[in-house]
C-alpha cells in the first residue's frame, strides 16, 4: 500500500477515467461475459510494476418471484403468509400491491387477506433497479373459500399432555368427564386455523333405540349431556351432531359430526 502513488487501471487496452479503480458496466444484454486488464504501479525510483487481471461476470433479466406459503391459492377472509422477492435487489427496495384484497408488509414476510371469493388476485411487483422503478412481477392467485373445519374434544393422554380426539375409536370415560366441551380447527398440515363452536347436539340412544338428543351450554357440555355420560357403560357410543362453527372469515357454518365410543 502506497498512499502517495496513484496506479493506473487499463480495462481490454483502455485506460479507467478514475484512480480509485471503479469499473462500472452498462448492462445492455444478457448472459455471460468476461473482461481483463492490468495495473501499472508507478515507483518512486521511476520503475513500474505491472500486475494482469481477469474476471468475468453475469447479466440477468430482472425478475420476482411472489409465491403462497400454503399452496397456489388464497383464502378469503384470512391471513395468508406469501414470499416475495427480487434477485439482487434488496428487501426495502422491493414493494407489492395487490388486487382484490390487502397486501401488507411484515418484516421480510408479506401477508395478503383478499376479500371476494372466485375472482382472482393479482400481486404486482415493483423495484428500483439502478436508480428507476420498475415492475418487475405480476401473479395471479385464486381465491377460496376456507374448508370446513373438522369438530375435536381435547382429552388429556397418560402424559399428561392435551390431545385432540377426533371420534371414531375408543375414549377412556375419565378421559370423557375430564373434557370441557367441543372445538373445531382446521389442522391438515397445511392450514391451521381454529374455530369457534358456537353450539352443538349429542344423540345418545337407549336399549330400545329411540334416540335422546341433548343440547350443549355453547361450546361446552351442559349438565344434562354430563350425566348422560355417567350412564355410559363400557362399548357404548353416542354422537355428537349439529355442530355449529364460526371461523375468522366470519362465516357461520354446519359441520360434520363425530362419533365418541367409550372404552
Amino acid at each position: 500500500v502506497d498512499t502517495t502513488q496513484r496506479p493506473r487501471v487499463y480495462i481490454d487496452g483502455r485506460r479507467l477515467d478514475n484512480d480509485r479503480g471503479v469499473l462500472e458496466i452498462d448492462a445492455s444484454a444478457t448472459g455471460a461475459f468476461s473482461y481483463s486488464g492490468y495495473i501499472e504501479l508507478p515507483h518512486h525510483d521511476g520503475t513500474v510494476t505491472r500486475h494482469d487481471f481477469e474476471s468475468s461476470y453475469n447479466v440477468i433479466e430482472p425478475g420476482a418471484t411472489v409465491s403462497a406459503k400454503m399452496m397456489n391459492v388464497l383464502y378469503a377472509g384470512i391471513d395468508n403468509p406469501l414470499g416475495i422477492s427480487v434477485p439482487g435487489v434488496p428487501q426495502s427496495s422491493v414493494s407489492a400491491t395487490m388486487t382484490n384484497g390487502s397486501l401488507s408488509r411484515h418484516g421480510d414476510e408479506w401477508i395478503a387477506r383478499p376479500d371476494r371469493i372466485g375472482e382472482p388476485a393479482v400481486v404486482t411487483v415493483t423495484a428500483d433497479i439502478d436508480g428507476s422503478r420498475r415492475q418487475v412481477a405480476s401473479t395471479g392467485f385464486m381465491v377460496r373459500r376456507l374448508p370446513d373445519p373438522a369438530p375435536y374434544i381435547t382429552i388429556i393422554d397418560q402424559a399428561g399432555n392435551k390431545v385432540r380426539y377426533r371420534g371414531s375409536k375408543p375414549i377412556a370415560k375419565s378421559q370423557l368427564m375430564q373434557a370441557q366441551g367441543v372445538e373445531a380447527a382446521i389442522d391438515d398440515n397445511l392450514l391451521d386455523v381454529n374455530y369457534r363452536v358456537l353450539g352443538f347436539e349429542t344423540l345418545f340412544f337407549d336399549s330400545m333405540g329411540n334416540a335422546m338428543p341433548e343440547l350443549s351450554d355453547g361450546p361446552r357440555f351442559s349438565s344434562r349431556q354430563r350425566e348422560a355420560f355417567k350412564r355410559l357403560s363400557r362399548g357404548k357410543r353416542f354422537f355428537i351432531s349439529r355442530v355449529r362453527a364460526v371461523g375468522p372469515d366470519g362465516v357461520e357454518r354446519d359441520i360434520s359430526p363425530m362419533e365418541v365410543i367409550v372404552n
